[in-house]
């Protein structure tokens, strides 16, 4: 996957941003190193690559390809705060052909992928954490696992039970 630069990167978008980086093809493998694969050091190093362009300090990559990076507070004294997040996909199930799909405004019910798959709140209460939020659904071309994940733009009200 190419670097972008600062201006591409800043102009981008966060849901765009995810998007490219969902789409990158970083599976884990069943050997013992970490990274287990050469795609997951590709990954780390498009990410390094990225922080850095956007001027964030003290980028690295470890020997575990743990990438970390600082982007300094504007606020004197305010606490400092951790975003983690791992690059890999489950063992067995590549990210190639990853087609993400964004639900903008999820309001709760089923989400019917187009490879048949449901996406139930019912099986997923998870789901529910996510109402008022952009869910970002992946599917691969042909078959295997799919899953969600919560986008931040709103947060969810509390349900009513009656």
């Amino acid at each position: 996957m190419e670097v972008l630069n600062r201006e591409q990167l800043l102009t981008e978008g966060v849901v765009a941003k995810f998007l490219r980086y969902v789409q990158v093809d970083s599976p884990s493998g069943e050997g013992e190193g970490v990274p287990s694969t050469p795609e997951q050091w590709q990954m780390a190093r498009l990410l390094e690559a990225e922080l850095r362009e956007l001027g964030l300090r003290d980028v690295r990559v470890d020997s575990h390809g743990i990438v970390t990076a600082t982007l300094p507070g504007n606020v004197p004294g305010a606490p400092a705060i951790g975003l983690l997040a791992h690059y890999d996909t489950y063992p067995g199930t590549p990210g190639r052909g990853v087609k993400p799909i964004v639900h903008r405004q999820y309001a709760g019910g089923p989400i019917h992928l187009p490879a048949g798959p449901v996406l139930s709140p019912e099986d997923q209460p998870a789901l529910l954490q996510c109402v008022l939020l952009t869910l970002l659904a992946r599917r691969r071309k042909k078959g295997g696992r799919s899953g969600g994940v919560c986008g931040a733009s709103k947060k969810k009200k509390k349900r009513q039970t009656q």
